[in-house]
């Protein structure tokens, strides 16, 4: 046995028998409800997928944010450290370091002296 149900221009066919009584249940609420009320639903429920996706995603943006300015915080020192390195080698201090380090430049009072590691 099916019963007819007309939702607007559609018809949906519904069996009685035991199998399909939770379908029946479920057209014949449906049928109750209401077009107008079947899309009052729907844009409630639209409307609440959007909201959990926008504080989701305000969520991942919030965390990318804070993950980007300990990044910026970390460039930001690490720009201070080579503006200080420059400011430091373009004075005399600074050059006499270097020719001293790289070059192995001496003054004209002091005697070289050469270390040798002998464990290699």
């Amino acid at each position: 046995m099916a019963i007819n149900y007309k939702f607007g221009n559609n018809s949906v066919k519904v069996y009685t028998g035991k199998k399909h009584s939770f379908l029946r249940k479920v057209f014949s609420r449906l049928m109750k409800f209401g077009f107008a009320n079947s899309i009052l639903v729907f844009v409630i429920f639209y409307i609440c997928v959007n909201v959990v996706n926008s504080v989701l995603l305000e969520i991942r943006l919030s965390k990318q944010s804070s993950f980007l300015q300990t990044e910026y915080n970390i460039v930001k020192k690490e720009r201070d450290d080579l503006i200080k390195q420059i400011q430091f080698f373009k004075s005399n201090e600074g050059v006499e370091k270097l020719a001293r380090e790289k070059l192995g430049f001496i003054k004209d009072n002091e005697i070289p002296i050469h270390y040798f590691n002998l464990n290699n």
